[in-house]
Parts: structure tokens; sequence; C-alpha cells
């Protein structure tokens, strides 16, 4: 919608991740060579935390683009599932049908699969995403799996990828087994005020643009609003832009960046200290880890976030179509006006064609040696030559 007024081939601020886009700043880029280093090096379970919007699933999507031919890769987002069912699920992934009936053959199978692999000199990568709504016995699981081990190498690796109180889960009592195996750990921070800067101005140079919309002051504002979580960010610069194209602004400052901000507030939302998160709410059922889940304070503030950036789209679509239908009154009379005024030249110009063509006749009857009568006393007879100024324009339509 505001990609022609700001010059954009594409849009900069998309939410969902989009690893072409991918800006690697000094913690994305740290993150990124823990991720490689660990993968390479095939070396225990990978520990990736951040808060939600972090880019967690961008730097995943853009780690799978460059891993070789030699390695599978398995990525489980839906973690609201028991042991068995995370079990039948990896094997689906597999393209393995699971005994719905025996986990003991569901283990054989993969232990099956991870052979044949092995022999091909390959090796799997299991990522679950979201892992802080992995139940206990689910994470258990996920260690017992994490035993398929031939004499020199692992053939399976495990990558769990989570919000901050996942390592919350990973540090209560029970869970020292797996936290012993995990040997690569980093935890994704917001961006600070400088790299938020240069993330925007990444991304709408990525998008095609070769101005910046947004003032300093209202990069500023986006910054301490989003604490640097690069989603929110892109949720305030998409609503930014959308209302400059709504008020046909080129250059949006701080005062329109604090009422978008106002209205989709954020800054209640967004916070860069560690949420408070129960342990004991990680229970032990698929359907109670769920009902958790979705009163988790990240899924809070994803909903609130999305029902402040409706109400400032409905705010700014309804500004949108107010001035189209504007625009589309003034076109309206604009037209019937001109309709009229050509109408009216149109009139004139055939009572002034009539009033020559008489003219005309008379003079030819006069020049022709024909007799007028008095009743032509009428004739007027033009002291000039006429020209186009003397002949009413008419337009083509």
């Amino acid at each position: 919608m505001y990609k022609t007024f700001y010059k954009l081939k594409e849009k900069p601020f998309q939410i969902i991740p989009d690893p072409s886009f991918l800006y690697l700043s000094p913690i994305h880029n740290r993150a990124l060579k823990y991720l490689e280093y660990g993968i390479s090096e095939n070396i225990g379970i990978i520990l990736l935390t951040g808060e939600v919007g972090s880019g967690k699933t961008t730097l995943l999507k853009y780690i799978k683009q460059q891993i070789g031919q030699n390695l599978d890769v398995i990525v489980i987002s839906n973690t609201n599932l028991s042991a068995n069912q995370l079990l039948e699920y990896i094997l689906l992934e597999l393209s393995i049908e699971p005994d719905k009936k025996s986990k003991a053959r569901n283990l054989t199978l993969f232990r099956d699969y991870l052979r044949s692999i092995e022999a091909e000199n390959r090796r799997v990568i299991l990522i679950l995403d979201e892992a802080q709504n992995l139940p206990k016995d689910a994470i258990e699981e996920v260690r017992m799996l994490s035993n398929f081990q031939s004499d020199d190498r692992l053939p399976v690796q495990i990558c769990l990828v989570g919000q901050p109180e996942l390592r919350t889960i990973l540090n209560t009592p029970g869970m020292h087994q797996i936290r012993q195996r995990i040997a690569v750990n980093y935890h994704l921070d917001g961006l600070d005020q400088e790299d938020t800067n240069n993330y925007i101005s990444y991304r709408l140079k990525k998008a095609g643009s070769t101005k910046n919309p947004f003032s300093p002051d209202a990069v500023n504002l986006i910054f301490e609003s989003t604490s640097g979580i690069p989603r929110s960010i892109n949720i305030v610069c998409d609503s930014l832009l959308l209302y400059g194209f709504a008020e046909e602004v080129e250059t949006i400052d701080a005062v329109i960046a604090k009422n978008v901000i106002n209205e989709l507030n954020l800054a209640a939302f967004v916070k860069k200290e560690t949420r408070n998160y129960s342990v004991s709410d990680n229970l032990s059922t698929s359907k109670n880890s769920q009902s958790n889940n979705e009163r988790s304070p990240s899924n809070i503030y994803l909903k609130d976030l999305a029902r402040g950036s409706l109400a400032s789209f409905k705010k700014q679509l309804d500004r949108i179509e107010q001035k189209m239908d504007l625009l589309i009154s003034e076109l309206l009379k604009t037209t019937i006006d001109s309709l009229m005024n050509q109408r009216l030249r149109t009139e004139d110009l055939k009572l002034s064609n009539q009033k020559l063509r008489d003219n005309y006749e008379k003079l030819k009857a006069l020049y022709d040696g024909t007799d007028l009568t008095d009743s032509d006393s009428s004739l007027e007879i033009p002291d000039k030559e006429l020209t186009a100024v003397d002949i009413p324009e008419v337009r083509e339509f």
C-alpha cells in the first residue's frame, strides 16, 4: 500500500521471519558463530534463547539454508507434545510411519534410521523451537534421543530454541542430566540504539529505498518503545510507514512516531527484564501445557500487541478511505463543471457559426450581382480576418 509512495520494491518490515533480510548485528553475528560451531563440530546439545521476536527463528532459517547436503534438518515448532507424541512427530517428519501402540518399536525405528544415514556419512539435526513449552517428560525424551550415538560421533544433534523461561526450566532440580549435555549456549538480547538505527536502515535499503523516511528522533523513540527487539521494531516501522502514506508525509518525525507508538501501546509490554515464570506451571500433560502457554506472558504480550496494531491500522485505513471519498467527490464535481462549461462553449460556437454562415450567404449574393432587398441591411461585414483567438476552443475527449 505504501511501497509506491516511499519508492520501495517490497515491504521492508515484514513480521514473518525472512533470512534474506537478516541483519547481522554484533549479537546476531556471535549467535550465528556459536550455532555454526556447534553444528560443524557436532558437540552435544545446542541451546539458543531470546525474547519473543529477538530473531531466533530468522537465524535458524538462515543456518538451514547454509547447511550441507550431508545434514538432514528437522524443525518442530509445535512443542505442546507429550514424550510419546514428540517421538511420533519426529518419525513422521522423517517420513517414517510410527507405531501408535509401541514406544519401544518407535525407538527402534528411530535407531534404524540413524544407522542408515550414518552408513551414508550423513547425520540429522533436530531443532525444537519454542522449547519452553515442552512438558517435563518430553524434555527427558529429548535427552534420551541424544543418547543415540556411535563410537566417535553423534548421528543426531539437538538444538533447543526458546524464550528466557526455558533457562529457568533447565535450571530446576531433575534437569541436571540434560544440562550436562548442553555444549553450546547463547542468549539473544535486544539491539542497542546504534544497531536499531542500522537495522532500520539496512532493511529499508534491502527493500529498495534510497532515503530513510524516519528522522533520527523518530528512530530513538522506536528504540525506546521496542527495547531493540527486531519483531517489535518491524511492527512499529510498518505502522509508521502506513500512517505516513495515509497522511502523505515523506519524513516521519518524532511527533508522528510518538502518536503511533502510543496507539500501539508498545511501551507497556516490551521490557528488558526477565519475565516472572513459575516452573510448576510447566505441567507434564499436553493439555495443561497448552493452557499454560495461552496464559504465558509472551502470548499475553503478543495478543495485546496485535490488538493495538489492529486498532492503529483501522484508524489509518479510515483516514485513507475518507481521503479517497473526498478525491472521488472532487473529481465528479470537476467533471460535471467541465461538461457544463463545454456545453455552454459549444452553444456559443454554434451561434457564432450560424451568424458567420448567414453573412457569408449574403456577401456571396452581393458579389454574384444579386439584388439585395431592404431586409438585407442586417448584413455584417467583418472588418478583419477571423483568427483562432476568435473561435471558441473545443476540447477533445
